[in-house]
């Protein structure tokens, strides 16, 4: 080889370097914002948690309440009930500005089927949820 060559395959290494060191970067820098923006999403839109618990007296049915999202404004507040391997969504109210308290609920149980779960609000109003298996 003559030096001529040399470079030639010495500028030829280093184009290839200067575009993989490029497209590594690119996708750092497009990355960290799409992560940061799907983190986002997920704690306002899909996130719950969890308020309340309560377990019937024979300890086969739950009833659960939980707050979808992070609380900004108004997060939806969510009641799952049945036996602990398969809960459903019984019933969905936004009634609780800002985030929800574990004092803001309460599960009161009426036999081992029927479960009365009582929501306060931000008003004096009150939304009762009876719950039936």
């Amino acid at each position: 080889m003559t030096d001529e060559q040399d470079v030639q395959l010495e500028i030829e290494k280093t184009k290839s370097s200067t575009a993989r060191g490029c497209l590594f970067w690119i996708g750092i820098l497009l990355g960290i914002p799409l992560f940061l923006v799907a983190a986002f999403v997920y704690s306002v839109a899909y996130k719950e948690t969890e308020i309340e618990k309560g377990f019937s007296p024979d300890g086969k049915n739950m009833v659960k309440v939980v707050q979808k999202g992070e609380g900004l404004l108004h997060s939806p507040i969510r009641v799952y009930y049945g036996p602990h391997y398969k809960l459903r969504k019984n019933y969905e109210t936004a009634i609780v500005k800002g985030s929800a308290k574990q004092a803001n609920v309460s599960i009161e149980w009426n036999g081992n089927d029927t479960a009365t779960v009582t929501i306060y609000g931000a008003s004096p109003e009150t939304l009762t949820v009876s719950i039936l298996e």
